[in-house]
Parts: structure tokens; C-alpha cells; sequence
């Protein structure tokens, strides 16, 4: 009993790993926990007492009563309400059925109703085992940055680290990797050779059917399996109670309500019970005899006096004994169950929402965006004029290199006035928009060139070029953080860093973000500084074609 009370409070701690959220450890750790010590408590009361006391006749001796007690306790029992006059006969119909069979299983009962709070867990650390993340660790790092006794040094090592094994996750999507340092070419060659991988397997072909549009490659895999998670915990919670009508045999659900409506009407009916002049009205009649039908509905599910038939053989003749036996553990049972009830339904509705919750956070682009952004702006790396307007709130999902490059186009228009620039200020223009303007110290970096190579245009034509710029330098920072929130964090990025928060603190996922961000746009600043340079080459080489 000592290891059984030692693995439940083992369970209650959590077993030390926060890769989920508090919703998830209230099915597999404090549910599973409350089931493994009632389990424990309906064991102790089987072996310290007895758990059943059968009525026998006084000509059998004290052997036969040890014998009644075990067979009853094997066979199973019938209740018979003692509001009923006859006995139903046990010759007739095939004779009296046991209907108590669950008596000697409650303990078994419970350990199983832990397993199954336990199953989507394990159904979650096990797809996850297989992600090429972990996230146990990962949180793991993240407490570590966030204890007050770490020095700054090991801090900092730590978050590069988390830092480090975030990226790698992120770079195994095939949006990273057109972000990065991969051509065209490549892209076309890298797509080609997976294209090229078909096979007959089973795997294969699952894989391209059922999950096409989820996996590693789109950034949504965790996404998928933390809904499908939510999910199980839900269906489990609400099957669990049905289910348990079936094991206990009686109707299980509406155990709850009834005992809800039992004391409601024994509180009216004990009011009316005090006033004399309505003892014999019939609205006290009908509370109590509604009283008396919710008392009924009780003794039905956990009855402590019920029946029992035990055949005992005297030479060639078999007798049919017909004995009343007490069962008092059931006396613990009612209110375990009770408990269980009302806990069960707390913890169903508790994962209804938060399915909902996490749905919402996940598949709606405005929150993922939002949530980011707010952590971006505790950081202090952008400001409030960030935010975007409303219609980039309503099109998240436009690609925000076609708005990026509409305004490299509008900076165009300005810039020169020649037919032979403008041509090639497009052609610079196109190579950039697919990789969209990182900060304004890039936007800047041309129009000094074009002013330095081009002394005929005016100071006018230059200042306006250069103001057109940095007014269409806000908008490219908004296109570039949906960008980043899009395409680089993906769903799954921002579930991780959810988890992050809610396991640590915000601090700690500020921190995270913050170090993402900045390699984000570093990355962005070195391939958009390679273009600007091919393309000022041209330039140049262009205008000396242009005077010869």
C-alpha cells in the first residue's frame, strides 16, 4: 500500500515535465493522481474488513457462512428494495439475475479510469519523441533561464543553445529554406529530388494522403497533434462518464443531478415536514414521494443490502439458498463516485475549453501575430507604430513580399527620370521584393548610391526619393514582422513559444523571441545586402556602356 500511496504522490509532482499545458496535467497528473489513491483506500477497506457479510440461516455452520460470503462475493448480488413485497422467484425466467457484478472491480475500475486520463499523454510524448524536437528539454533549458540563481554567463549559454535548437527546427520547413540561402535552382533541384522519392509503402502513401498538408515541412506539425491531443482529452473525459454505466451497470451520468435534486427535495420536504397546517397538502405528498423515488435511484447504484442465491448440494439434492448480504464498502464507493462525478464534469468542461482556446490561438493568424508582436514590443526591438492597419489584420494570409514589392515599386517612380535608370531600378526592384526590405538602413543604402552615380537629378527629385522611402519604411517593418510570424515561426513556432511562456515565464519567451528576430532580420539584412550589391554592379556597368 506504501508503493501504491508513493506512486501517486510521484504522479502528482508531475514526474518533472511541464511539455504541456496546465489543462493537459490536470487529466494525466491530478485526476490520475485522485484515481491511483481512491483506488489505493477502496483496496485498504477489502483487506483490513470484510467486505461482505451475508445473512445465513442458523442450521448452516459457521463453514457454510464463510462459503456464502465468498460465492456471493465471486457470483455477484441482485438488489431487491425493501419496498417490495415479493421476491421474484428464482425458478422462474432462468432464475434471478445478478445485476452487483462490479463489487469486487471498483479497485481495477479506478486504476483503469487512470490509464485512460493518462493515454492522450502518452500519445502526445510519443508522436513528439518522433518530431526531432524536444520539447521536454527544451522547457527544461527555458526553467533553468529563468532561476534567479543562474549566473549571466550559463544564461546566456543556455538561451543560444534554445536559441540554436529552435532554428534547426524551423529550418527543416521549405519556406525556411527559401529564406535562407537556397536559389532558385536549388529550390527546383531540392523539389525534383522529393518529388522524384515516390514508393508503394503504406507510410508513403498515408503520408501524401491523410497528412498532405501537415508535417515538419509546413511548420504545423506540433499545431496538429496539440488539437488532436485536445481532442482526445475531450472525447476521453465525456466517454469515461457514459462509460461507467456500462461498467457499473447502473446509470452513471445523471448520478450528479440526482443527488443535486435528492437534496433540494429533502430540504422543501423537511420545511413543509415543520408546519402543521400543510402536512397533508399535496404539494408535500409530491416532495416526498420525490424524496422517496431519488432515495430509490441511490440504493439502485450503490445498495448496502442486497441479495444473494448460493445453490448448496446435500448428497443427490441441490437447495437454493436465498440469503441478504451487507455490503459496506459501498458506503465509500457512493461518495468516491460522487466525488468522481462532479470532478469528471469539471474536467470534461475544462477541456471543451480549452479546445476551444487553443483551436483559436492556433488557426487564427491575428492572435499568433498579436501574440508576437506584444512580446516584440515588451523587448523594446519595434514600436507601437508597428501595428498593422486593418486590412493587413483582414488578409494575413496575403504574402507580404507583393506589398513590399508595390512599394519598392513607388520609390522607383521617383527616383530617376530616365527610361535607362528606371529600367534598371526595376530590374533591382524585382530581385528585392522577393526578399522584402529588413530595416532602414537597407533602404537607405541605394538611394545614396543612385544619388552619388546620378549628378544630374536635382536635390529636390533626391529629397522626395529619399522621403518616399523612408515613409514606405514603417510599412515594409509591418510586411516583414507577418513575415516572420508567417512563414519563418509558422504555427508551430508560436505553439512552442506559448508553451514556453506558460511553463516558465514571459521573460523567458520575450528573451527567445527577441534572439529569433534578430537573427530573422540579420539574415534578411545579408541577402538583401548581396542583391543590392549585384545590382549596383550592373548599375555601374550599365551607365559606362551608357557613355561610351
Amino acid at each position: 500500500m506504501a508503493s501504491l500511496v508513493a506512486t501517486a504522490v510521484k504522479m502528482a509532482g508531475g514526474n518533472d515535465r511541464f511539455d504541456d499545458t496546465i489543462t493537459d496535467r490536470v487529466n494525466h497528473v491530478t485526476t490520475t493522481a485522485m484515481l491511483v489513491v481512491m483506488a489505493t483506500l477502496v483496496t485498504t477497506t477489502n483487506f483490513v474488513g470484510n467486505p461482505i457479510e451475508c445473512f445465513v440461516p442458523k442450521e448452516l455452520s459457521k463453514t457454510h457462512v464463510q462459503y456464502f460470503n465468498t460465492l456471493c462475493w465471486i457470483n455477484g448480488m441482485y438488489n431487491v428494495s425493501f419496498d417490495t413485497e415479493y421476491i421474484p422467484s428464482a425458478r422462474r425466467n432462468g432464475g434471478r439475475k445478478a445485476t452487483i457484478l462490479y463489487y469486487p472491480w471498483i479497485p481495477l475500475i479506478l486504476l483503469g479510469m487512470a490509464l485512460m486520463y493518462s493515454l492522450p499523454c502518452l500519445v502526445w510524448r510519443s508522436f513528439q519523441a518522433k518530431s526531432g524536437f524536444d520539447v521536454s528539454n527544451f522547457v527544461d533549458y527555458g526553467f533553468k533561464v529563468s532561476s534567479p540563481k543562474i549566473k549571466n554567463d550559463v544564461r546566456d549559454t543556455l538561451l543560444d543553445h534554445m536559441t540554436l535548437q529552435f532554428e534547426r527546427y524551423l529550418s527543416h520547413s521549405n519556406k525556411s529554406q527559401s529564406l535562407t540561402s537556397f536559389s532558385s535552382d536549388d529550390r527546383n533541384d531540392y523539389s525534383y529530388s522529393r518529388q522524384s522519392k515516390w514508393t508503394i509503402s503504406f507510410k508513403h502513401l498515408f503520408t501524401k494522403t491523410c497528412f498532405k498538408y501537415i508535417g515538419h515541412k509546413r511548420l504545423n506539425y506540433f499545431s496538429a497533434l496539440k488539437i488532436l491531443v485536445k481532442f482526445l482529452y475531450v472525447v476521453n473525459s465525456i466517454v469515461l462518464i457514459f462509460l461507467l454505466d456500462v461498467v457499473l451497470g447502473v446509470s452513471f451520468h445523471n448520478y450528479g443531478t440526482d443527488i443535486i435534486k435528492s437534496l433540494f427535495a429533502w430540504n422543501f420536504s423537511k420545511t413543509f415536514r415543520g408546519v402543521e397546517d400543510v402536512r397533508r397538502t399535496k404539494q408535500y405528498w409530491k416532495l416526498n414521494e420525490l424524496d422517496r423515488q431519488l432515495n430509490h435511484h441511490q440504493e439502485i447504484r450503490f445498495p448496502k443490502v442486497t441479495m444473494c442465491d448460493v445453490k448448496v448440494r446435500w448428497l443427490a439434492v441441490v437447495n437454493t439458498y436465498s440469503v441478504q448480504c451487507a455490503l459496506p464498502n459501498n458506503l465509500f464507493n457512493e461518495k468516491i463516485f460522487l466525488i468522481l462525478w462532479f470532478w469528471m464534469v469539471f474536467v470534461a468542461a475544462l477541456n471543451i475549453a480549452s479546445l476551444i482556446r487553443w483551436v483559436l490561438k492556433i488557426s487564427v493568424g491575428k492572435d499568433r501575430y498579436n501574440y508576437v508582436k506584444n512580446l516584440l514590443l515588451l523587448s523594446g526591438l519595434i514600436s507601437h507604430k508597428s501595428k498593422p492597419d486593418q486590412k493587413s489584420k483582414q488578409h494575413f494570409d496575403i504574402d507580404a513580399t507583393s506589398n513590399i514589392s508595390k512599394a519598392s515599386d513607388l520609390s522607383d517612380m521617383n527616383a530617376n527620370s530616365s527610361s535607362s535608370s528606371n529600367n534598371i531600378y526595376d530590374k533591382r526592384t524585382a530581385t528585392t521584393s522577393n526578399t522584402a526590405s529588413a530595416s532602414i538602413s537597407n533602404a537607405k543604402r541605394p538611394l545614396t548610391r543612385l544619388v552619388n552615380n546620378n549628378p544630374s537629378s536635382s536635390i529636390e527629385d533626391n529629397t522626395s526619393f529619399i522621403s518616399t522611402i523612408l515613409t514606405n519604411q514603417q510599412l515594409n517593418e509591418r510586411m516583414l514582422l507577418l513575415k516572420f510570424v508567417k512563414e519563418h515561426l509558422g504555427t508551430d513556432g508560436v505553439l512552442l513559444l506559448h508553451i514556453l511562456d506558460q511553463a516558465t515565464n514571459t521573460i523567458v519567451a520575450m528573451e527567445m523571441v527577441e534572439k529569433l528576430w534578430i537573427n530573422f532580420r540579420e539574415r534578411y539584412e545579408t541577402i538583401l545586402q548581396q542583391q543590392e550589391d549585384i545590382t549596383h554592379q550592373k548599375y555601374l556597368k550599365q551607365q559606362r556602356v551608357h557613355r561610351v
